[in-house]
């Protein structure tokens, strides 16, 4: 499955019923980016949503990486994007310059004030 056919999949897929229906809205606003910053990376849905923008570089960062970040890995490097997943806690790294900050890690509002505070 390439890219696109990946992308289109995720559009309309039970599995992804939580963000399907922004993913288009994310790659929109991944297109108008050089650099996207995405906490919170789980199985690369809003990963690959980015990634279909094509902006010069994607830096994702999740507490552990999921399996399917290889396949990710592999159609950043077929899209043409720089592409990086990072394993660390977005309440301490320090987050490199960015035309857009994606936060969805744990949903805690003690947790995204930390990150608001620290990234925004």
């Amino acid at each position: 499955m390439n890219p696109e056919e990946a992308f289109q999949f995720q559009l309309t897929d039970e599995r992804h019923s939580d963000v399907a229906g922004h993913l288009l809205t994310l790659r929109r606003y991944a297109a108008g980016c050089r650099n996207v910053v995405e906490m919170g990376t789980d199985d690369g849905s809003t990963t690959l949503a980015f990634l279909m923008g094509r902006p010069e570089r994607v830096d994702s960062y999740d507490l552990w990486r999921q399996p399917r970040i290889k396949q990710i890995e592999a159609w950043a490097k077929e899209l043409g994007v720089e592409y990086e997943m990072h394993v660390a806690d977005s309440r301490v790294l320090d987050c490199p310059e960015c035309d857009m900050l994606y936060l969805d890690t744990d949903h805690r509002a003690s947790t995204l004030a930390i990150e608001l505070e620290r990234h925004a």
